[in-house]
């Protein structure tokens, strides 16, 4: 018997696929299994998990994972770590029940670890990665918090934990038990962003505190807490419907990520940039023109050209532009140009070369800057062309005997040549088919040479205070700092949606034009509602019968509106005073007029009275034949006809 049994001891069992063991009595559930999208598949005593890496984009949703404990035991999830790999950074993980949160984010080397359990206002602690060397600030790199009992939190960079001395990168007071409550399986885990109408606080570094909750962007690998793996995959596709997992596992509860890691996303490159390795490279592989990892730099080729004798240098797309002073030409406006080459000089003149011009030396027939107007030509020859007037006599700036004066359009000695061959349009094209010659402008400029650039703010398009930028044929408006947005700030922003305003948790955000205001609760005020109500803290502070109104957010935090007759700050004035204590200068100028007109109107009285008695006086004594008629029209005739007593006696 003793020898029947050494023999069975030493016996060697061959283990069909799937067990191992002496005795074949161990399960290799990954050699029966197969993970999804070879992801690589981990053994459990129960069971085995799958664990894979995935990508997130800024614009998609966060996953959601539920806890499921089949025995339905307590769980301990004191411990977070999180695998990840990001160039822009983003909400990690979050949990949240009512107003308590828990917050991982991350931007570059900087973590922020965030949240508000039983106390009144929120707490943020953050540490930074030393980098190593060359800068490793996009490798992979696997975060670890810890949370004890005694309501310690200590987190760093996985391997902290297993030193000798351990040195975590942060050690915070942390109320353990709300923390336990978070994560205690039956709260919602949110990974790679938040909820859109979660509860936070306006105390992220993500993008100065605006973009706190922002989605995250980057790589996403093996993710634990509590030492439970949360998957990328959902439940079924992991495990058959025949496969039974007895101990507890998170699920996924949203759709499924993308797997594998993306560094480069082809969205961000500009300018023709391409993601040519973008699970290796976060830079994009620019055009020739362009620099920086997403393409968005032009490259100033000006700064490396050679442009000679006074050109000015115009930087184009992987290449440049000299633009030549008058009398130059060449790439590099190297050459002068010799402009008697095309012999401009007529009827054996003379040429001579100058710098942008030459000067012809006319024989005694002829005359002209190019020797081609005959010298004994007058107005009777005609020459002035397309209705222009000529007047005879020498022009000494042509050499004629004659001047054009010339008609709209033209221009030229004799008037022959349309205005713009002569002077270039700066910014149209000449047309010369037109009856009258006119430079057609390009759009955003005006002016007969299209030289002026018609500025569009003039008729100030921005409203509410926008910054009118004007452009070529167009304008924009700067909306920056006004609390409204759109094309021309003419729509507000409703601050309390858009940027979350909580209001400190002590109010309520009210929207208001430009701008918002918080309702705070009694007592407190501001924009946060941190600040103790001045009103509530010296109730008598308005004297006289005033109310006092809160006004936290300017330099005095209060003003009074006094009852009538009172004025001041606190209403300690009474404002009947300024009433009676005007100035002499305030009397002198309601006085001084009025005895002004008084004088005036006496003395055109006086002035009229002395007039009509010094007529009076005049007529006085003096035969006026018209008022002895007037005034006794009748004639006396009988002492008219009756002869003087001597006259009748003779």
């Amino acid at each position: 018997m003793k020898r029947f049994w050494n023999k069975l001891s030493m016996a060697r069992c061959t283990c069909p696929r799937g067990y191992k063991g002496k005795y074949c009595q161990d399960i290799q559930f990954c050699e029966l299994q197969k993970c999804p999208m070879n992801a690589t598949c981990q053994n459990l005593d129960a069971g085995y998990e799958c664990i894979s890496n995935m990508t997130f984009h800024d614009d998609k949703e966060p996953l959601v994972f539920t806890f499921d404990e089949p025995d339905r035991k307590d769980v301990s999830m004191d411990t977070i770590e999180i695998s990840y790999r990001t160039k822009f950074g983003g909400t990690l993980l979050y949990v949240h029940d009512g107003d308590m949160y828990f917050e991982i984010s991350t931007i570059r080397q900087l973590v922020t670890i965030s949240w508000l359990l039983s106390g009144d206002l929120p707490e943020t602690h953050r540490f930074e990665r030393e980098l190593a060397g060359d800068d490793d600030s996009y490798d992979w790199h696997t975060l670890l918090v810890k949370v004890s009992q005694g309501g310690k939190l200590e987190a760093g960079w996985k391997g902290w934990e297993t030193a000798i001395d351990p040195q975590p990168s942060l050690t915070a007071d942390i109320d353990y038990f709300a923390f336990r409550h978070l994560f205690s399986g039956r709260q919602q885990i949110y990974i790679g962003g938040m909820p859109e109408m979660a509860h936070i606080e306006n105390n992220s570094v993500v993008s100065g505190g605006i973009d706190k909750g922002s989605s995250f962007k980057g790589c996403l690998g093996e993710t634990r807490v509590g030492g439970f793996l949360l998957p990328y995959f959902p439940h079924e596709l992991i495990y058959p419907d025949t496969f039974n997992l007895t101990q507890g596992h998170f699920k996924l509860n949203s759709s499924q990520p993308e797997q594998g890691c993306i560094l480069c996303f082809q969205q961000s490159c500009k300018n023709g940039g391409i993601c040519s390795n973008p699970s290796e490279q976060y830079a994009c592989e620019c055009p020739a023109g362009y620099e920086s990892d997403d393409c968005s730099q032009n490259i100033d080729e000006c700064l490396s050209a050679n442009c000679m004798n006074g050109a000015t240098c115009v930087d184009g797309v992987a290449s440049f532009t000299c633009q030549c002073l008058e009398g130059y030409e060449g790439q590099l406006c190297e050459i002068e140009i010799n402009e008697c080459e095309s012999n401009p000089c007529h009827n054996g003149g003379v040429c001579q070369d100058l710098l942008a011009g030459f000067a012809c030396t006319c024989t005694e027939e002829y005359a002209g800057p190019q020797c081609d107007v005959f010298r004994l030509v007058t107005c009777d020859n005609m020459p002035c062309r397309n209705g222009s007037r000529c007047v005879d006599g020498y022009n000494m700036t042509t050499g004629n005997n004659f001047t054009c004066t010339c008609s709209a359009g033209f221009a030229g000695p004799l008037c022959d040549k349309p205005f713009c061959q002569e002077v270039p349009c700066q910014h149209g094209t000449c047309d010369t088919e037109a009856m009258i010659p006119k430079c057609i402008c390009e759009f955003g400029y005006v002016g007969m040479y299209c030289e002026t650039e018609v500025n569009e703010c003039e008729s100030a398009p921005c409203l509410n205070g926008g910054q009118c930028i004007d452009f070529v044929n167009e304008y924009r408006c700067n909306c920056t700092g006004t609390g409204f947005d759109g094309k021309h700030c003419e729509h507000d922003i409703n601050e309390c949606l858009q940027e979350r305003i909580s209001c400190g948790g002590r109010g309520h955000c009210i929207n208001t034009e430009g701008s918002f205001r918080c309702h705070c609760e009694e007592g407190m005020c501001g924009k946060d509602c941190a600040q103790s109500d001045p009103c509530q803290l010296n109730p008598n502070v308005c004297l006289n019968g005033g109310v006092c109104v809160e006004d936290c957010d300017r330099e005095r935090r209060y003003y009074c509106n006094c009852t009538g007759g009172y004025t001041g700050v606190n209403c300690s004035e009474q404002a009947t005073l300024e009433a009676e204590e005007a100035s002499g200068a305030d009397i002198a100028l309601i006085v001084v007029p009025v005895v002004i007109g008084i004088l005036t109107i006496a003395g055109a009285l006086i002035g009229t009275f002395l007039v009509m008695a010094r007529n009076k006086r005049a007529t006085r004594g003096t035969y006026s034949p018209s008022a002895q008629e007037y005034c006794n029209p009748r004639l006396e005739m009988d002492n008219v006809l009756k002869p003087p007593p001597e006259e009748r006696l003779i």
